[in-house]
């Protein structure tokens, strides 16, 4: 049985039609008249044949291809990541753009040899990259969409750090004075963690309270109930945590359920995400929720201006994030 691919000559014999008529019809080319008939046999001898366009050829014969690739780091991926890649993979198809996301893992290629191998039309990162990646983009001439500078409202650093100020305006809002910060073990979510553990700081501080107390949250359960217990011996006047994110909280809460500490009457807890099973902890745990789709669609807008050489608009945190306060505070 054979292998070989189809090719656009095997559909233009297929349909009894040239490949110029093949092309014009497969690649939607603008300004060609083609006769619904035989637009309609090209299209079912393609799907006969399995055959579907080169993405190189399409580049050559554009001068781009429709690619974006959105660049993430290696950092292990939580539960709002795949919705929003859904998101911005919906946002950018509906402006013509395929999403391909690159995560920076050891054993993958590096962000230009992909990006050169795609042809891609531009990359996006939230992230800062590394001076490798972007010099060699640059020298491929390919764009970086600017989603990873803090004037976009974008960038993860500025999310971040307005995430740990929500959590913690919160908390002393309902009349707390010692916030403690509980922060993952994984080092590699350092990039996320530092800017909200410093936005609980800042909020401290302009509430003219003591920085917040910082510990780690281990990922097994009875290490999240030693860190605990050493928490409410070290730092006894902490009457409330700024978690993380929610897995992070209900590692705290699974320790404070463990030593017998009410929540929220001894020790409140909040989190960062607003993932859907936040609502069904014990009990249902206060956090700042994430809309991965307005991320998403914010993120579209930005790089389809970007690549029309417009500005892109400013987009205020308040439609991605928002309190949902419950009743662990």
């Amino acid at each position: 049985m054979s292998t070989r691919r189809a090719t656009s000559a095997d559909v233009a014999r297929e349909a009894g039609v040239s490949r110029a008529t093949v092309s014009y019809v497969l690649n939607d080319a603008p300004g060609e008249r083609i006769a619904p008939q035989t637009r309609e046999r090209v299209l079912a001898a393609a799907a006969r044949l399995g055959y579907a366009p080169s993405l190189a050829g399409r580049a050559l014969a554009n001068g781009r291809s429709d690619i974006v690739l959105l660049a993430m780091p290696d950092v292990p991926s939580g539960e709002l990541t795949p919705r929003f890649v859904d998101a911005v993979t919906r946002s950018l198809a509906a402006q013509g753009l395929t999403l391909v996301v690159h995560f920076d893992v050891p054993a993958a290629p590096r962000l230009p040899r992909l990006a050169a191998m795609l042809s891609v039309r531009a990359v996006v990162s939230l992230f800062p990259l590394s001076e490798p990646d972007a010099s060699g983009l640059r020298r491929l001439g390919v764009p970086v969409l600017p989603a990873g500078t803090d004037g976009d409202g974008l960038a993860v650093a500025a999310l971040s750090l307005r995430q740990g100020r929500m959590q913690a305006e919160h908390l002393i809002g309902r009349g707390h004075t010692g916030l403690a910060y509980a922060r993952p073990a994984d080092p590699r979510l350092a990039p996320f963690a530092d800017p909200r553990h410093e936005g609980v700081r800042l909020a401290c501080a302009e509430g003219m309270l003591a920085a917040p107390v910082p510990f780690t949250v281990p990922e097994d359960a009875a290490g999240a109930v030693t860190a605990v217990r050493a928490l409410l011996a070290d730092a006894p006047g902490v009457t409330a945590v700024c978690a993380y994110n929610d897995e992070v909280a209900f590692a705290v809460l699974h320790g404070l359920r463990e030593l017998g500490v009410d929540v929220p009457g001894r020790i409140a807890v909040i989190g960062v995400d607003g993932i859907p099973l936040s609502a069904y902890s014990c009990p249902p745990l206060s956090t700042v929720a994430v809309a991965p789709g307005a991320a998403a669609r914010h993120l579209a807008r930005a790089a389809i201006a970007h690549l029309s050489g417009e500005p892109a608009a400013p987009v205020p945190a308040d439609e991605i994030l928002h309190l949902v306060p419950r009743a662990t505070t």
